[in-house]
């Protein structure tokens, strides 16, 4: 399969081989594509949770006119429940968003409409045989089609989307054999319905993919330490300006500069140099929060980004890094770093190049002493 993907996009120079893996499965992603996926996957998901928690109880209104007794008690009952679910994958966690936990969170936003279909199926019987049951019924019998086309709204590999989309096309088959009218044709046409729906949604999700990957290409971080690069460094610092200019919130630069690289290239090998550096990067990235950057400054300092931070908030991670470390030589003595930071203050207009400015000079003069 991997091999025919491949070849495809080689010979219609669509994608090269990688790029086609990259689309089948996350396996060849590395970690920093696959942390800020997270981001993007967890964003879309309280997005639609928020949506569909304010949707699904006005359907209510719908069914009060439509259905009446128990069978209505039992369906509002579930979309309340259901609202609820909703409201609880809405709300920022504040958790490690990683890609194991974004894919579950995934999972139970997809599964929620299922478990309300699946209510829905256990009452028919109960409902009179008229056509607005009928219609009601139609429309029910959509949310297993719906839910996978939803797929088609997130970055996500081929298979993911073919994963996600299983267990609804399995449960959804059971359910309709358990039906005392069902007909083997009515699997048949269900079945070719969801993989036609499949497909498409796995088009439209790895296509996203596809953009996504490339955003995050070579680019974007700093092969050696991890970081991001200037370029893509100082994109993000001015998205950050205006998020605290829009919600009033405090910004913070940090340079950290590694010392004696050159002495330590000459001593020790440019491995060990090159071993240095992502010491240094990664016990930093190791205490950032998940709205923090890092940024691989010159070659041999880093410029941290901190949003809706005060004074004493980076007093209080500058101590954390001195303390944890930066990491070791060959000989077993520590790195050494020097830093300096700025502020500025809400509802200050300091312009976030004049604050890097006023950093930059603090480090020389550090240097120089």
């Amino acid at each position: 399969m991997k091999s025919l993907f491949a070849r495809l996009g080689w010979s219609y120079r669509i994608l090269s081989g990688d790029q086609a893996r990259d689309l089948l499965s996350s396996s060849t992603h590395d970690r920093h594509a696959l942390n800020h996926r997270a981001k993007v996957l967890f964003e879309r998901i309280r997005f639609f949770s928020a949506f569909f928690a304010i949707a699904v109880p006005l359907w209510i209104v719908v069914d009060y006119f439509l259905i009446d007794g128990p069978v209505f008690d039992t369906l509002a009952i579930s979309r309340l429940l259901s609202c609820v679910v909703f409201l609880l994958l809405a709300k920022d966690w504040k958790i490690d968003e990683t890609i194991a936990k974004a894919r579950l969170f995934l999972a139970l936003m997809l599964l929620n409409p299922i478990a309300s279909y699946t209510v829905f199926l256990a009452v028919t019987p109960e409902l009179q045989d008229t056509s607005i049951a009928s219609g009601i019924g139609a429309i029910y019998s959509l949310l297993p089609f719906i839910t996978v086309a939803g797929l088609a709204l997130f970055p996500l590999t081929i298979g993911e989307v073919f994963f996600a989309s299983l267990p609804v096309l399995i449960l959804t088959i059971f359910q309709i054999a358990g039906n005392p009218g069902f007909h083997p044709i009515d699997i048949t046409a269900m079945v070719w319905l969801m993989v036609v729906i499949t497909a498409i949604a796995a088009f439209s999700a790895a296509s996203q993919l596809h953009y996504f990957l490339l955003a995050l290409g070579p680019g974007s971080y700093d092969v050696m330490t991890g970081a991001l690069t200037r370029r893509a460094g100082i994109a993000d610092i001015t998205n950050k300006v205006q998020d605290s200019v829009l919600h009033h919130r405090s910004f913070a630069l940090l340079l950290v500069k590694l010392e004696n690289l050159k002495e330590i290239n000459a001593d020790y090998g440019y491995e060990a140099g090159d071993q240095a550096l992502w010491d240094v990067s990664n016990n930093m990235q190791a205490l950032l929060r998940k709205d923090d950057t890092l940024i691989r400054w010159t070659k041999d300092s880093f410029l941290l980004v901190f949003a809706g931070t005060d004074e004493t908030s980076l007093n209080t991670v500058i101590d954390k890094l001195m303390h944890k470390g930066f990491g070791v030589l060959p000989d077993g003595s520590p790195l050494s770093v020097i830093h300096s930071h700025a502020i500025q203050e809400i509802g200050e207009s300091v312009n976030w190049r004049e604050l890097l400015a006023s950093v930059e000079s603090q480090l020389a003069r550090l240097t120089s002493g």
